[in-house]
């Protein structure tokens, strides 16, 4: 099975780095959180929040494909059984993306790339909560991650994905967020000197077709 892991992440790492530089890429990120929900089911039926659009980076190692994103700040406004139940507003919100120990495979044919029981981990988040809201700690935890991407063409320069994320809180309970969102690598600009070199070219060409004639 580890066998089975390495190939995977491997290849992965290998399709990605093959349309980036020095096994790193990066992705601007947007998208929303698309539910919530807690075992058991009773308390699902109780607790929703609403659905934020959130934008953001998304910067990863191809090879190993551990990663760290962050992203612009948002709210979620919570409801108990349709009633306003506080908000949660994210200032500063990075997490780290682990990949050891995780389920990695990559299909070609759907340029498909999958991560199960990854380890999502803030690392900087920084929140406030308005008076009144049940969704406030004094940290934020790890969660279990599963990740689904798909790549719109063969550059991989851009994917549309979702995820879930799953925390246990020790007391019985689980928390299940979902996301989907849509990534882009930012385009890279033509250095001035790549510019000149070009100009220089079609100079040089230009006069090799005049001494021609």
């Amino acid at each position: 099975m580890n066998m089975i892991r390495t190939l995977n992440a491997v290849l992965v790492g290998s399709v990605l780095a093959g349309a980036t530089a020095a096994n790193a890429a990066s992705y601007d990120v947007s998208g929303l959180l698309t539910g919530f929900s807690t075992n058991p089911a009773v308390i699902a039926a109780a607790f929703s929040p609403t659905t934020p659009t959130f934008t953001g980076s998304w910067n990863v190692d191809t090879s190993s494909l551990v990663g760290d994103a962050s992203f612009a700040p948002y709210t979620v406004a919570w409801s108990v059984f349709g009633d306003p139940a506080g908000t949660t507003s994210y200032t500063t919100d990075t997490y780290h993306l682990d990949t050891t120990g995780a389920t990695v495979s990559y299909d070609a044919g759907t340029r498909t790339l999958n991560i199960t029981n990854g380890t999502l981990t803030s690392t900087n988040s920084v929140y406030t909560c308005s008076e009144g809201s049940l969704f406030c700690g004094s940290t934020l935890p790890s969660f279990q991650l599963n990740l689904a991407l798909t790549f719109t063409d063969a550059t991989l320069k851009a994917f549309s994905g979702s995820a879930v994320a799953t925390n246990d809180d020790g007391a019985g309970d689980q928390y299940i967020y979902n996301w989907s969102f849509n990534g882009q690598a930012p385009a890279v600009p033509v250095p001035a000197a790549a510019w000149l070199f070009g100009s220089g070219l079609a100079g040089l060409a230009g006069l090799a077709r005049s001494r021609k004639a």
